[in-house]
């Protein structure tokens, strides 16, 4: 999930919140984010407040990424583009240039990468 921060309490979370640590958040608040400006697979932002409470979760179970794998093969053999994102373990082997597109209207970016299967 993608998760912001006003400058003015950086300092009170910065120490709290530790890469590969669980967290239990209180009185927090929750937004959509808008397509273009969305950086994660899920279309919720999470902000954290002045009054935030943020402790230590010790016994967390669920997954400590949140990866959305595909397996090689469902992408090769894709018929037709997918919208969205997906991770996938591979080597790259080609970079184009930046495409700038327009699809039904909406303009974007990508830039194609050619991959290999690493297995």
């Amino acid at each position: 999930m993608q998760a912001t921060c006003r400058m003015a309490n950086v300092n009170q979370f910065k120490h709290k919140l530790v890469e590969g640590a669980a967290v239990k958040l209180e009185r927090y608040s929750l937004g959509e984010i808008q397509p273009k400006y969305r950086m994660v697979n899920n279309a919720l932002r999470l902000s954290f407040l002045s009054n935030t409470l943020c402790e230590p979760c010790t016994d967390f179970t669920g997954s400590m990424y949140g990866f959305d794998f595909r397996d090689y093969k469902s992408i090769t053999d894709l018929q037709m583009e997918e919208d969205g994102q997906f991770d996938v373990i591979g080597h790259v082997t080609a970079c184009q240039d930046l495409d700038n597109y327009d699809k039904n209207g909406n303009k974007g970016k990508k830039k194609p990468l050619t991959l290999i299967d690493v297995e």
